[in-house]
């Protein structure tokens, strides 16, 4: 694919785009001045990224870095921490939830992972053909992750890069996503948790089958919504935008949508394959794929334990959702 050029900012901020297999593109940031450098997100794992990453030591752009902070697990962000670590010796930030999970996810073989995620959806009512079919992330491209992290806390405090920042967490698209925010106020980085459009998918994921990630992404989304709108927010995806106030009440709005509409088309019991077109259009279907029963399951469970709707597993072994009398 043609890449955009590794962009400035700012003089000590540059944004890294390389490339993914769906999704068009991926951000990392070079964020200080040269040899008091971070890397914020590492990119896709793979020999593609790691010649970008080259290419931006060869210029001049990348040097002297001291940590790399990983905003979560996600392979697009994480590929490439061991590369750079072996080049520049830098410490990994990451919060210990995603960590775990980093380490986790890298050590189950393609096949265990093919085989969880053909059960998980079979469960939300996906044909065994379409299930068989289905393609899991391979985490196992991520091994060995490294074992050794400065966990990072929510509302701590860190000096890098000749500037301060405070730690925001949050839960929503996995985890424990890490954000950070200048105490300056002039700069956000939001990882995934907060992308322009309609943001990042919502997804609940074979391991867990009776988890609450809206409930977690709306507890984040509502201590977003009264920080100042001045700031530049640094997404893990796309282009850089302000009016992150603003834009997270705007995000909790369209998943508020999807709930209401999802609780008002329901009629009789029904499996999150059936649920889907309920609430997402085809393109969104079509764009994400296997990843829509995951989606639709997240809205399910969130009305779920807010009472709207009643759960139980069927005979079968399918997750069926009915309206609460």
């Amino acid at each position: 694919m043609s890449l955009s050029p590794l962009l400035s900012v700012t003089p000590e901020l540059r944004r890294l785009v390389s490339p993914m297999r769906r999704f068009a593109s991926v951000n990392a940031w070079i964020v200080g001045p040269k040899g008091r450098q971070i890397v914020v997100d590492t990119g896709m794992c793979g020999t593609e990224t790691k010649h970008i990453w080259r290419r931006a030591e060869e210029s001049g752009a990348l040097g002297g870095v001291e940590a790399i902070v990983v905003t979560h697990m996600h392979r697009d962000h994480a590929g490439q921490v061991r590369h750079l670590q072996r080049q520049f010796g830098a410490k990994l930030l990451m919060s210990a939830r995603e960590h775990a999970d980093a380490l986790a996810a890298s050590i189950v073989t393609p096949d265990e992972n093919r085989s969880r995620l053909r059960d998980f959806l079979l469960a939300l009512g996906m044909d065994d053909e379409d299930a068989g079919a289905s393609v899991p992330i391979d985490y196992s491209m991520l091994a060995p992750f490294p074992a050794d992290v400065l966990a990072l806390e929510d509302d701590e405090c860190l000096s890098l890069a000749g500037r301060r920042w405070r730690v925001l967490l949050g839960g929503g698209h996995s985890a424990a996503a890490v954000c950070l925010m200048a105490e300056d106020e002039s700069l956000f980085f939001s990882g995934d948790q907060v992308l322009a459009g309609s943001g990042a998918h919502i997804a609940v994921w074979p391991g867990a089958p009776e988890a609450d990630p809206l409930a977690d992404y709306f507890a984040f989304l509502d201590r977003l919504a009264s920080l100042p709108e001045q700031m530049l927010v640094l997404p893990g995806h796309g282009l850089p935008f302000s009016g992150l106030a603003a834009h997270a009440r705007s995000l909790r709005g369209q998943h508020e949508d999807r709930l209401a509409k999802l609780g008002k088309a329901m009629s009789g019991a029904m499996t999150c394959v059936e649920m889907a077109p309920l609430v997402f259009s085809e393109r969104a279907m079509r764009r994400f794929a296997e990843l829509i029963p995951a989606m639709t399951l997240s809205l399910a469970n969130h009305l779920w334990y807010r009472g709207a709707l009643r759960r139980h597993r069927s005979d079968n072994g399918l997750y069926l959702f009915e309206k609460a009398l």
